[in-house]
């Protein structure tokens, strides 16, 4: 139950926290934090509730940044080995528009992946095989084949999984547990990849 003493604001429990709002907003959509909704909809913090929070919370403190280092690093690396692809056929396939918006739903990728190891629920498997199925459709489009596709996605996968190692030691000891790290990756990159296959089989 929380205190009767005034409450504090989503911003101001954050940054009690040192976590982003978003990542509070979050643990309270997860029931890991109790939170009063106002009738206008805001959530409402506890000091009681926050003081109680602030050892066991540690751990995901930390977790957040270096989570966010491996969201850049990953996009880095991927950029930068891209240059090295720029012959190869799924590569070629594609106009300036098609590599548009190849790039988009990357990033749609990524931002759904950094929700599935920050803990989301199994529902995002569900959007990775739906982004599977677009994957495969502006693939078919661009006159891709299966193998061909699949040769583009091995190479993001690829990319991604490294990444993991090129993060700096600091980092990666921050990330808590690396073989859960990579083992929620590849289960998501599973998903999307599973969305591709799918829809192939029924062309």
């Amino acid at each position: 139950m929380l205190s009767s003493k005034p409450l504090l604001s989503l911003k101001e429990a954050a940054h009690l926290l040192n976590v982003h709002p978003s990542t509070l907003r979050r643990w309270a959509d997860q029931g890991d934090i109790l939170a009063v909704v106002t009738p206008g909809g805001h959530r409402r913090f506890s000091q009681q509730e926050i003081e109680r929070m602030r050892s066991p919370l540690a751990p995901l403190v930390d977790q957040e940044p270096a989570t966010l280092a491996f969201e850049k690093t990953a996009l880095q690396h991927t950029r930068e080995e891209l240059q090295h692809h720029r012959n190869d056929a799924w590569m070629e396939s594609m106009d300036d528009a098609a590599r548009t918006e190849q790039r988009e739903l990357g990033r749609r990728v990524m931002g759904l992946m950094m929700r599935y190891i920050a803990g989301a629920d199994l529902a995002v498997l569900e959007e990775a095989r739906q982004i599977g199925h677009t994957y495969a459709t502006m693939s078919q489009r661009a006159g891709l084949n299966l193998s061909q596709t699949l040769q583009a996605m091995m190479f993001f996968r690829e990319n991604i999984v490294e990444s993991i190692l090129l993060l700096p030691e600091s980092v990666r000891a921050n990330l808590d547990n690396n073989k859960q790290l990579l083992r929620s990756v590849n289960g998501f990159l599973n998903a999307v990849l599973m969305g591709v296959s799918e829809y192939y089989d029924v062309r």
